[in-house]
């Protein structure tokens, strides 16, 4: 950017030049060889700026994809304790019913 500023004001600086002198061929072949590094300067902070778009869209790319198996791996381990629950509360059912048939039992001997 700093350099494309410089080029500018050298531009700027030519056609001032050349208003004062008439227009010289100098100035004109210096003016024209301004816009060409100016022009190139242009196209070269264009791809520089595609550039970097898409390096910080493959970085969200990147991210989004890390936090979906993030997101994967948390419903599988919700699943798998969904599952879990579920069987700890079938064997406390059973083991509730036998010790209620157990205790029933004892107060019929007794």
């Amino acid at each position: 950017e700093q350099r494309s500023a410089e080029l500018e004001t050298a531009l700027e600086e030519a056609r001032s030049k050349q208003s004062e002198q008439g227009g010289s061929a100098e100035l004109v072949a210096a003016n024209s060889e301004l816009k060409q590094q100016c022009n190139k300067l242009q196209d070269e902070l264009e791809k520089a700026s595609q550039e970097a778009a898409a390096a910080a869209l493959e970085q969200r790319t990147a991210e989004l994809e890390a936090a979906l198996k993030e997101e994967a791996a948390l419903k599988a381990a919700n699943a798998e304790l969904k599952q879990q629950c579920s069987e700890l509360q079938a064997s406390f059912e059973r083991a509730s019913q036998e010790a209620s048939a157990a205790l029933e039992q004892r107060s019929a001997e007794l």
